[in-house]
């Protein structure tokens, strides 16, 4: 199994709910997730999406600080967590 999507992780859970609200009302398909063990996100939230929206929601995301994105990549049970 393949797997390749990219999440942004927060520090507010306020973030997160706000981020995900802003990006679904500009249309883009984004959902809440838990912020995978290895990203030390402070309120343990990430918003998932496409990595192909990547250039597309970056500038949407500008006003929001303590932020980061990551993309991953799994192949079988080989899972990759890159920084953006």
């Amino acid at each position: 199994m393949t797997e390749h999507y990219s999440f942004i992780a927060f520090e507010s859970t306020h973030d997160a709910i706000g981020s995900e609200q802003r990006l679904q009302k500009a249309g883009f398909s984004v959902r809440i997730i838990p912020a995978p063990p290895q990203i030390a996100a402070g309120c343990g939230l990430a918003l998932r999406f496409s990595p192909t929206d990547y250039e597309k929601i970056l500038p949407l995301m500008e006003e929001v600080t303590d932020k980061a994105f990551y993309q991953v990549l799994r192949e079988g049970r080989k899972k990759e967590i890159l920084p953006l």
